[in-house]
């Protein structure tokens, strides 16, 4: 896949296209810049609601890409405070889109409902995420939206699991971020290290009873997992958050031997694959 040339900050600037991103989790981090810089778009990062909404009032951003659920302010109290913000001054309206690992039925809905204009959920294909950003943005050559454009909407949830599959599927980070062999290894490497520390954290919590940090350690997991296409586990952790976010601390902590053994699987994989090459029997080019 050929990467575009990002336009430069200067230009973006000047066309009202440099984006922001407001995200907790450093492996969507990463992963949101490489797929932006493959679109040809440029970002700054924000890693909660309340520093997005700071570098927001800088005035510098086109459209701004939220997760949902962070630390400190998350995505709905930031569009909450924008809005209020814009009304109060006159300032011209920001184009504001949900990013986000929970894709339950009517959670678009509660997007718009909050003042976002536009939904996605991820992983996000670099197709669909390339689509939404020209609808708002027009294209990084500085094409415009077409006048009487709709509003794209998203399905949302991903696509089921099947229970034959890998413990990883590269091929699904593939689609994401290209099948160039040193940038699957690069973010698989970020993903073992960070995805050690959560599923080690969850476990901690678990045991402590602590759910509201086990939730949060699961929906990072859980994203970032479905990403790299480690999507049995990926289901596991929202298992676990569902559990927690109900209160349900029995449920939570019953799941807590399945994540054990699940990770276990997923990092011999990508252990496997980062000392051998590409996983046997996957086809990563699609």
């Amino acid at each position: 896949m050929a990467t575009t040339p990002a336009a430069s900050r200067d230009e973006a600037l000047a066309r009202g296209a440099l984006l922001l991103t407001v995200e907790d989790n450093p492996i969507n981090q990463k992963l949101t810049r490489h797929q932006l810089r493959l679109l040809g778009y440029l970002t700054d990062f924000a890693g909660d609601g309340l520093q997005g909404l700071e570098r927001w009032r800088q005035g510098h951003y086109g459209l701004v890409l939220t997760d949902l659920h962070m630390p400190i302010m998350d995505g709905y109290e930031m569009v909450t405070a924008i809005r209020r913000e814009e009304a109060a001054s006159g300032r011209p309206r920001t184009v504001v889109v949900a990013l986000t690992a929970n894709a339950m039925k009517g959670q678009a809905e509660q997007c718009l409902a909050a003042g976002m204009d536009d939904y996605l959920a991820k992983p996000v294909s670099l197709a669909r995420l390339g689509s939404v950003l020209s609808h708002w943005l027009g294209s990084p050559a500085g094409n415009g939206p077409p006048a009487d454009a709709t509003r794209p909407t998203d399905t949302g949830a991903p696509p089921a699991v099947d229970p034959a599959l890998p413990a990883v599927d590269v091929g699904v980070l593939a689609a994401l971020v290209g099948n160039k062999p040193a940038v699957l290894e690069r973010f698989l490497a970020d993903y073992l290290r960070h995805g050690l520390t959560y599923q080690q954290g969850m476990l901690a919590a678990l045991d402590g009873g602590d759910l509201r940090e086990a939730c949060s350690l699961a929906h990072k997991l859980k994203s970032s997992s479905r990403s790299v296409g480690a999507l049995a586990l990926g289901d596991l952790c929202e298992q676990i958050e569902a559990a927690g976010r109900a209160g349900q601390q029995a449920a939570a902590r019953a799941l807590a031997p399945a994540l054990a053994s699940h990770w276990h699987q997923v990092a011999a994989a990508i252990e496997a694959h980062l000392a051998n090459g590409p996983m046997a029997g996957q086809d990563t080019s699609r």
